[in-house]
């Protein structure tokens, strides 16, 4: 659907007003400078600047949980989670860059509570039906309920297997309808989806030098996590100052946060 070169080939350091301004500036501001710099050689400037505000319709929160320490929530959409804010977007911008009217269809494949954002976003802000490919093995019941009352039945295939094996099948899948311009297949790694991370790491920048002005994020990626880690160096690339580090294991993350915590 979209040409992942085109948009990251020529990637400028965003201008020095921008950052010295950020704190100023709203979310919706904030993610309209992040969609022009990575879109905006498909869609003009006031068509993306409406998307924006469509898509921050509520702010997200940095909450303190303890002494310089914070949550950043996004609550605000039918999983209550980040990817209500990634789903929106991925939706928003479906019908515009479907220029040829040639996708009908919207297969969503997710290995957690991300295909309830997506297609609860597709069904609110599209014409799209979407049609889900979900593990059922990580969804709480809540969840799994809510699946159920988002896509219709018919258009759900629940697979109970672990992450690893649902990736296998997503790759096949994909491959199976390689061929179908009438048919756009999204998951976690969707272009759309890396766009809005990056706007989110913009927006947590933000949210933090309000804080601390001196404040530089640092996210620790694991290693199967490849979405997180080209947001980042999109970021990065964009002029952002974010510290970022990619470990092999849960436990090895846990102890680089800690580590920078205590820095």
């Amino acid at each position: 659907m979209l040409n992942y070169s085109l948009c990251t080939e020529d990637l400028r350091r965003l201008p020095d007003a921008f950052f010295n301004n950020i704190v100023e500036m709203t979310q919706s501001e904030v993610s309209f400078v992040v969609l022009n710099a990575m879109l905006g050689k498909l869609i003009g400037q006031e068509k993306l600047r409406e998307i924006a505000d469509k898509w921050i319709t509520e702010e997200s929160v940095l909450k303190p949980i303890d002494d310089g320490m914070f949550v950043y929530e996004f609550l605000s959409g039918a999983a209550m989670s980040i990817y209500d804010f990634h789903g929106k977007l991925v939706a928003l911008l479906s019908e515009i860059l479907n220029v040829n009217n040639e996708m009908k269809r919207v297969v969503v494949c997710s290995h957690d509570d991300s295909s309830i954002a997506l297609a609860s976003a597709f069904k609110s802000e599209s014409g799209y039906t979407p049609f889900v490919l979900q593990s059922v093995g990580v969804l709480s019941d809540l969840e799994k309920r809510q699946l159920k009352n988002t896509v219709p039945e018919e258009n759900l295939c629940v697979v109970k297997c672990d992450d690893r094996t649902l990736s296998l099948i997503s790759k096949k899948a994909l491959e199976y309808i390689g061929n179908d311009s009438s048919l756009w297949f999204i998951d976690d790694n969707d272009f759309l989806v890396l766009i809005s991370r990056v706007a989110m790491l913009f927006d947590m920048f933000r949210r933090l030098r309000i804080v601390n002005q001196e404040a530089v994020p640092c996210v620790c990626c694991n290693h199967t996590e490849d979405a997180m880690v080209q947001a980042c160096e999109l970021a990065v690339k964009l002029g952002l100052r974010l510290n970022y580090k990619v470990s092999n294991v849960d436990f090895d993350r846990n102890e680089q946060l800690l580590d920078a915590y205590n820095k």
